[in-house]
């Protein structure tokens, strides 16, 4: 049976009682007070849902009873009509004033009596409702936030086994061609599913307006370098330019939320190449006064792919919406992209546009309020970087060529209950030589440490049975245990990163880990820590232990430096793409024609050269430089001829060392590769495979080092650039 609503009648004529009891009773549960003070503790005690209230009564009349009523944090939100003879318009007006929501005059009408409740407790059960499905809506969202964080957690911990084994197995130069190309895609498919768990994630907190925007300091050029280094993995093999726009006068530091904007650009090039199968990608990025002197970034990615109709503009922004899916089935993803990036603009008060025509591309153009730090803008010389940017950056080459410390100084205990975890964890710091000791639980790492041992760091997993990662760390904290503690975790939400360093721990890692957010907390953890010579004694060992070490020696670089900085395979690879690198800066040093390309090709060719220790070519590109900046043409004139002599000499000098390493038993006997390296390259250029034409261009580089092979040359250079076409119509010829 429904409840019945309430009413307290409070007046001191037992008449006025009787008429409005028996006129409320048959719908109502009707308790009476017959003075103000008892009304008021009736009120408080029984809370009914209406109270009808007399104004003239003795001792403590309507007025002061509303008054204590509206005062009292129980009771002021109980509606209070006044019944009373009093009908002059002062009266009702002082009612109304103290909080009364209605009148009822006397003598009063069974009618009007029965109209004017029944309106307030229609008004009292529909707000009650509200506020039912409110709660219940809330109770839903944090419901669906709870499974969604522990389902991210379930699925990132076989995850993190996946991308784990796959880049361990990776890091091996010596598998097959085949074999490697299947673990690329193991990788890139594992790390597809990991975005679409993070698009889903934000999703949530966005509806459950969780998600926070976090305004710092940026340098906007690092925003446009990632996002890039990020999204040329989606060209693949397509026919597909990469063009920046980018406007020199942007300032270099800019405050506003890094991640979300990184991901607002990311969401809107990732589409760019995934609705474009030829054509141009143009990133556009500016900055412009707003009326209100605020400063508006303003991106803007143009495509040229295949469009979208008015009613697809129309659906573009909701969730779930994936266009193409009829004739693209290949697309991936969740849909959720651009709502994920239309809410994330709204939350920095920006504002999104799009235009865009069926088999004309479209046009993305967003702008954000950011606000200025500092007078410096990022300048001719960081823009002409960016667009030279080497597009054909591969993440499996990326982690080959992550530099390793050796740290056999070092000692770290994982702890995790699951043995893949302990696995992929273990063999991942395996690499830096650390003494590594492994617990199943948090009890058992208690019972290490209170045995007396002492880690550089304990990376500990959150999600234990019996006692989780956090009741464990707080239990070595009690015991007084001060080293280092790092949350090695699948729960990766705001929430439990704040929770994480409020309850004991140091730092955190993401499962599944980031080799080198890894290579970063053990350097910052360990061999920071240590003094300089234990660091260098240690990387003396690895360099000496090194099976595939070869003897390293040019005149002019200090190889020594190099070898130990970066290990002998990593730098004999730098000293390669040094050789890549400068043989195309050369024109521009050869055929002086623009002081500012000049400059920027020797301010890149002494960055390059300091990067391998070659200080002495190094410092004589620094001097140019400076004569550049400053006009000085007769400094230029007088000493770039002998500059570029040298220049050629050590690309020389590294290109006969590098033959060598790669054929010892053999000496050069042609300057220019074969045909049949040439008809490959021409095969792969006309395919646009990004893998085939570096596969060639490696065998060709060996014929880089001689400074007379024009042609050599010229390859490179287009390789570099992905200048494909240049590259079939020239070998066509």
């Amino acid at each position: 049976m429904k409840k019945k609503n309430s009413v307290l009648v409070v007046d001191d004529s037992d008449i006025n009682i009787m008429a409005l009891s028996h006129i409320l009773n048959s719908d109502y549960d009707v308790y009476v007070s017959t003075d103000g003070q008892d009304g008021i503790e009736t009120a408080i005690k029984l809370l009914p849902d209406i109270i009808l209230l007399d104004v003239v009564m003795p001792d403590m009349d309507g007025y002061e009873v509303i008054s204590v009523l509206k005062n009292c944090e129980k009771t002021k939100d109980i509606p209070v009509l006044f019944v009373t003879g009093l009908n002059d318009v002062g009266n009702e007006e002082k009612g109304l004033k103290l909080g009364a929501v209605d009148y009822i005059t006397k003598p009063f009408s069974t009618e009007v009596v029965k109209h004017r409740v029944q309106n307030q407790v229609e008004i009292i059960n529909l707000k009650r409702e509200l506020e039912a499905s409110l709660e219940n809506a809330k109770a839903a969202s944090r419901a669906k936030s709870e499974f969604l964080a522990n389902m991210s957690h379930e699925i990132r911990t076989p995850m993190n086994a996946i991308i784990g084994v796959t880049e361990l197995m990776m890091l091996n130069d010596r598998l097959p061609e085949d074999i490697g190309e299947g673990l690329d895609k193991v990788f890139a498919s594992s790390n597809l599913l990991l975005g679409i768990i993070n698009d889903i994630l934000d999703f949530s907190k966005i509806e459950a307006r969780e998600l926070k925007i976090i305004p710092l300091e940026y340098r906007i050029a690092d925003l446009i370098n990632d996002s890039i280094q990020m999204n040329l993995m989606r060209i693949e093999n397509k026919p597909i330019e990469l063009e920046l726009d980018i406007d020199e006068n942007i300032p270099s530091v800019l405050v506003g939320d890094e991640l979300r904007i990184k991901q607002v650009l990311n969401n809107l090039l990732s589409n760019a190449f995934k609705y474009t199968n030829e054509g141009i990608v143009t990133l556009t990025v500016a900055v412009k006064t707003a009326l209100d002197n605020k400063t508006l970034l303003e991106i803007n990615v143009r495509d040229t792919g295949e469009g979208m109709t008015e009613k697809q503009l129309q659906i573009l922004f909701t969730k779930y919406n994936r266009l193409g899916n009829e004739s693209n089935r290949a697309i991936e993803g969740t849909g959720l992209g651009l709502a994920i990036t239309q809410n994330l603009i709204m939350l920095m008060d920006g504002e999104i546009k799009v235009e865009s025509k069926p088999g004309e591309g479209s046009v993305f153009s967003i702008k954000l309020p950011q606000v200025v730090s500092g007078s410096e803008v990022i300048g001719k010389e960081t823009v002409e970087n960016l667009r030279k940017f080497r597009q054909n950056i591969m993440r499996r080459k990326k982690s080959n060529q992550l530099v390793r410390y050796s740290m056999p100084y070092g000692s770290v205990l994982i702890v995790d209950d699951i043995k893949m975890n302990i696995y992929v964890a273990t063999e991942l710091m395996k690499l830096y030589k650390l003494q590594i000791d492994t617990a199943i639980s948090g009890p058992e790492a208690i019972e290490k440490i209170k045995a007396g041992k002492v880690y550089d760091i304990v990376f500990m997993d959150y999600m234990m049975p019996v006692m989780n990662g956090m009741e464990a760390t707080k239990s070595l904290r009690a015991l007084g245990y001060k080293n280092p503690i790092v949350a090695l975790t699948a729960n990766v939400t705001s929430e439990h990163t704040n929770l994480y360093i409020e309850n004991g721990f140091d730092s955190f890692i993401a499962k599944p880990i980031d080799i080198y957010q890894l290579d970063k907390i053990l350097n910052e953890l360990i061999r920071d820590k240590q003094p300089q010579d234990v660091i260098e004694a240690a990387q003396e060992e690895k360099i000496t232990q090194d099976e595939n070490n070869v003897i390293i020696k040019i005149d002019g670089i200090n190889t020594t430096e190099g070898v130990k900085t970066y290990g002998s395979k990593v730098f004999i690879n730098t000293l390669q793409n040094y050789v890549s690198s400068n043989r195309a800066l050369l024109d521009s040093l050869e055929n002086l024609k623009d002081i500012d390309d000049y400059r920027i090709s020797v301010h890149g060719i002494k960055g390059a050269s300091y990067y391998i220790f070659a200080n002495e070519i190094g410092d004589k590109a620094k001097a140019l430089e400076t004569a550049a900046e400053n006009n000085d043409m007769k400094f230029i004139e007088k000493n770039n001829s002998y500059f570029i002599k040298d220049l050629k000499k050590l690309i020389s000098d590294i290109g006969n060392l590098l033959r060598e390493i790669d054929d010892p038993d053999s000496k050069p006997k042609k300057n220019k590769p074969d045909n049949q390296a040439l008809s490959r390259l021409v095969e792969a250029c006309n395919s646009f495979s990004i893998n085939d034409v570096d596969e060639v261009m490696q065998e060709i580089n060996k014929y880089c080092y001689e400074s007379d092979n024009e042609l050599v040359e010229f390859l490179c250079e287009k390789a570099q650039l992905m200048q494909y076409s240049d590259i079939v119509e020239r070998l066509s010829k």
